[in-house]
């Protein structure tokens, strides 16, 4: 038997207008994670980069949280470290990486309050 997994990634540019995100969120990010919601028996990765995080909270729109809160509290899915700004992480400093890896991680538990699995997705998974 053959295993695969599938990753997520949802991502805006921290220069994205906000109602350019508020529509991506109400067309795409909200209806994926209900449909997740609505298969608990499917796991997925998940990588939520903290610029669209920041977003978010911009935005003040709590049900993109509280659904990933429950997904991610009863097992569903693990949440992925990634680069803040998405950047291509050969082409830059490695200490411009591991800062933003980390802004990442802050980011991600004080706004999400989940924790990153110990896993990296890196943007044009370029290594």
């Amino acid at each position: 038997m053959r295993n695969w997994a599938l990753v997520l990634h949802f991502y805006q540019p921290s220069i994205q207008e906000l109602h350019v995100t508020q529509h991506v969120l109400e067309t795409c990010y909200l209806p994926v994670l209900d449909l997740l919601l609505e298969s608990p028996e499917n796991k997925f990765s998940i990588n939520i980069n903290s610029s669209l995080i920041e977003q978010l909270d911009e935005l003040d729109n709590h049900s993109f949280r509280e659904k990933i809160q429950k997904l991610y509290n009863r097992g569903q899915i693990e949440l992925l470290n990634s680069p803040t700004h998405h950047p291509i992480a050969p082409l830059i400093p490695w200490k411009a990486v591991e800062r933003q890896l980390s802004d990442d991680v802050d980011t991600t538990k004080s706004s999400m309050e989940v924790d990153l699995a110990d896993a990296l997705f890196l943007p044009e998974l370029a290594i």
